[in-house]
């Protein structure tokens, strides 16, 4: 039987509002959808993703636990559930802010209140667009799957039929840009990225990320960052974005600009190890050292937060050539742990780039001291001997 005739999708409804999400549903199923399920926010949304057989998402913005943009994000960046289509809903006061904000490639916008018939075509047209596409969404469903599959030229081919079918939809400009630039065909991928700019495209904000990418590889800071300023503004909650555009600011010499993207990254990088020792090293590199230490301490646990300051600020000199600054780096936390295998191994290293190969020698073993199963250890402790033979 034809799935729109017998409209046997499942729908799933995702709103915290009792009032709104039982109006929904009803709308839903006057509309002759029977299978449909509600969600009080989107943790609740993704446990019934993961249940069910969902055909479509229905969500609103604002939800307490898991939001509809994260829950967005979670049903994208999945391997299972990636394809499924997504309507986002949202208040006409907010509308422009969350399509701004959004990410992740949704399918539609909904601004509440909305009327059954209204819903109604929303729905019909997502379903079509995804379960019987026309030429154009047939060529952007391919290109994707393609790309999933990591079959990178075949779907540059299905992205660019797209656009020949409808050159005015942005969409599979965005995902040329960003094969494109895989392939280092940088003026090309330049070129697709600057037609995903406007706020008819889900994805524009991440095309300002590709942009910016090409033109700091091409040493156009200042260009860079005047893109990158105006994707922070619309989307600030992203760490990757603020670290870039604070070291734009750096290389034009803007250091208000530094310390207040560096600031915004440090805000939203709390729980991230990984963000924070980078932050700390721009911080670190214009001299800032109180202010690197200051974030590696907020991520790192306390039982060990004095070691992996001083391990940390011991490679961030080694980086910047300043070797006897990151031995005397090293010296302190050895003296907290002195068969620490991590310091005693990045205190190795120091010691071969200064050719210094028996110190070398002597911090790699004392590293095998603590654990002797370390595998980089034994792998340098052995180039190390057959070196010096």
């Amino acid at each position: 039987m034809d799935r729109f005739k017998s409209k046997s999708f499942a729908i799933l409804v995702a709103e915290d509002n009792t009032v709104i999400r039982n109006m929904l549903l009803s709308a839903l199923t006057s509309l002759g959808y029977r299978n449909v399920f509600p969600a009080f926010d989107g943790k609740e949304a993704w446990s019934l993703i993961e249940q069910e057989k969902i055909d479509l998402v229905i969500s609103d913005y604002y939800m307490p636990r898991v939001n509809g943009l994260q829950l967005l994000s979670k049903v994208r960046n999945s391997s299972q559930y990636w394809s499924i289509p997504f309507i986002m809903l949202t208040s006409e006061a907010r509308k422009s802010m969350v399509i701004y904000s959004t990410e992740e490639e949704i399918d539609a916008y909904i601004v509440k209140p909305v009327s059954p018939d209204s819903l109604g075509r929303y729905v019909d047209e997502v379903l079509k667009n995804r379960y019987a596409p026309n030429d154009f969404y047939k060529a952007v469903n391919a290109g994707k799957i393609k790309l999933r599959m990591g079959k990178k030229e075949q779907a540059l081919e299905s992205f660019l039929q797209a656009t020949l079918i409808n050159p005015a939809k942005s969409t599979p400009y965005f995902y040329l840009g960003e094969i494109l630039e895989g392939f280092n065909r940088d003026d090309e991928a330049l070129a697709n990225y600057r037609k995903c700019d406007d706020a008819s495209n889900s994805l524009y904000v991440r095309a300002f990320d590709g942009l910016a990418r090409i033109l700091i590889k091409k040493q156009d800071y200042a260009s860079a960052a005047q893109i990158l300023k105006k994707a922070v503004d619309v989307s600030p909650a992203q760490v990757d974005r603020s670290l870039m555009l604070a070291k734009c600011c750096r290389e034009i010499g803007d250091i208000d600009g530094v310390k207040k993207y560096l600031s915004i990254a440090s805000e939203m990088a709390k729980n991230d190890v990984v963000a924070i020792e980078r932050i700390a090293r721009i911080y670190f590199d214009l001299g800032q050292y109180e202010d690197a230490e200051a974030i590696l301490r907020q991520g790192y646990d306390q039982s060990s937060r004095e070691l992996k300051v001083f391990n940390q600020f011991g490679l961030m000199a080694k980086e910047k050539g300043e070797y006897e600054k990151s031995k005397k780096y090293y010296q302190e936390a050895l003296k907290i742990s002195p068969h620490n295998d991590v310091v005693n191994y990045n205190y190795a290293v120091l010691f071969i780039e200064m050719k210094e190969y028996q110190a070398a020698k002597a911090h790699i073993k004392r590293s095998l001291l603590n654990n002797p199963s370390f595998k980089e250890g034994n792998e340098l402790l052995e180039k190390l001997e057959q070196f010096c033979q």
